[in-house]
């Protein structure tokens, strides 16, 4: 028989190798038996994948009253019904620019003292001097992508800065009007760029603005959180709604306080004030109707946000926060179309935080605007600076039963009038103000919802002027 040699030989080296290999194999195993048992032990097991930071929308509207979201049936639908509606959410300071400032640090007025909407006492210029720690750069910070996205500050339009547009820090994208004087015809700084946008339905403030916001989420990774803020002209003065928003057979709005008949006992700034004349109340009324109605573009813009973020699989990891500057009076105690007082209806916000986890309820415990930079902070894992005042209201959502604040400070430190100006304390039944020129009130919210009876100098309520001064003061000193 013919024996090919070349064949045998690569059988036998074959078989040499797979002897080898099994030999090797025993060794190996063998060896990691008796000698490196302990090293798997000591790796550490992979770490969990880290939990994914929250998305952020803070809604923040210019001068809402909190009795208007009786008007905004998308937003108490998506966002009311879904969150917890606060029934008791103050502005630390009524006015604009000293409420936006405290909404952007979490500081008092008297703290981050921006006290007034315009130059030197106020105003974007004044914010300058602080601006370089707010959420933006907290969040930004913390790998968030940031967004402003329509009113900034007042006077934004008059920075002298060294280089202009200004945009402050923090911010990615930065969509802000740069007179923010209307719903048409105005200019957007655009990321350094001024546009300018014109009239027609295409150009109404709110929606653009919107829409820019729509534009932020879908832009943003989805392994990426993000920090968007809106914040639209509306419902502020002139309050210009869409004529397909007009709200017909709106009944005049008359509570007992509307066009006050006596207010001798009331301070000095709301005795100098005249009765309302008839075209004054037409007005007020008229302003009142515009505003509701200047509300519905941002009601549909809830409603448009939820739907993105449903689209983009990211409505269940995002905080949605709805709150507004400060409110509006309508008439009450004759003061109209203006905010700055420490009535209810300048001082009452609408306050609904949606959040992962949350069940939905109504919270009659008392909240301020300072509080949202700690509670945004808080949900985004972030720290928040020493000077911050307010406090998170994360615990106060997952747990109605924890123990709360009892009373909160109010402050006006620049007015249209000096006598205007006052400190109070409001707890939730009793409302106290002293004013710079010793004027002072005290009102029984419970017995006197619409604040007729001024009950500071009655004898029979010195006991409490007293507990509540004590208060006062000491809140005064945060």
């Amino acid at each position: 028989m013919k024996i090919n040699i070349n064949d045998q030989a690569k059988k036998v080296v074959s078989l040499a190798v797979v002897v080898f290999l099994l030999l090797i194999i025993t060794i190996g195993t063998n060896s990691w038996t008796e000698t490196d048992s302990n090293i798997l032990a000591q790796i550490p097991p992979p770490e969990p994948s880290p939990v994914p930071k929250p998305n952020i929308l803070l809604i923040l509207t210019d001068d809402q009253r909190a009795d208007t979201m009786a008007y905004m049936p998308l937003t108490n639908q998506y966002l009311g019904s879904q969150g917890v509606a606060f029934t008791n959410n103050f502005a630390s300071t009524p006015i604009c620019c000293p409420s936006r400032s405290s909404i952007l640090t979490g500081m008092y007025t008297h703290n981050h003292k921006v006290i007034w909407n315009f130059p030197p006492a106020g105003g974007a210029a004044k914010f300058t001097k602080i601006d370089g720690s707010t959420m933006a750069t907290w969040l930004h910070d913390a790998g968030y992508a940031t967004g402003l996205f329509g009113k900034y500050l007042n006077k934004y339009d008059n920075l002298t800065m060294p280089i202009w547009p200004y945009t402050p820090p923090g911010w990615d994208e930065w969509q802000v009007f740069k007179d923010p004087l209307g719903y048409y015809n105005y200019t957007v700084v655009e990321n350094g760029t001024e546009v300018v946008y014109g009239t027609g339905e295409a150009n109404y403030s709110t929606n653009v603005m919107a829409q820019k916001v729509n534009n932020f989420i879908q832009s943003v990774p989805t392994d990426k959180p993000f920090f968007a803020m809106f914040t639209p002209y509306a419902p502020h003065l002139p309050a210009t709604p869409l004529e397909s928003d007009a709200i017909a057979g709106l009944t005049p709005y008359r509570p007992p306080s509307y066009n006050e008949a006596d207010v001798s006992d009331k301070p000095v700034w709301v005795q100098g004030l005249k009765l309302m004349t008839s075209s004054q109340q037409s007005s007020t009324d008229k302003f009142r109707r515009k505003q509701l109605e200047s509300l519905q573009p941002i009601d549909r813009a809830v409603k448009s946000f939820i739907d993105t973020l449903t689209a983009k699989g990211q409505l269940d990891n995002t905080i949605i926060i709805y709150t507004s500057d400060n409110g509006m009076a309508w008439g009450e105690h004759r003061y109209f179309q203006k905010k700055n007082c420490v009535y209810e209806e300048c001082i009452r916000t609408p306050l609904i935080i949606k959040a992962p986890g949350i069940s939905p309820r109504v919270e009659d415990n008392m909240s301020l605007n300072i509080d949202l930079p700690a509670t945004i902070a808080e949900y985004a894992n972030v720290s928040v600076p020493s000077f911050v005042d307010g406090v998170s209201l994360k615990t106060l959502l997952a747990d109605p039963s924890v123990a709360w604040r009892q009373e909160v400070l109010l402050e006006v430190l620049r007015a249209d009038k000096p006598s205007q100006r006052f400190y109070a304390v409001r707890d939730s039944q009793y409302v106290y103000a002293e004013y710079f020129n010793g004027d002072k009130e005290l009102y029984d919210l419970i017995a006197d919802p619409y604040q007729l009876e001024n009950k500071a100098s009655d004898p029979n309520y010195q006991t409490i002027v007293s507990g509540l001064k004590l208060k006062l003061d000491a809140l005064k000193q945060q």
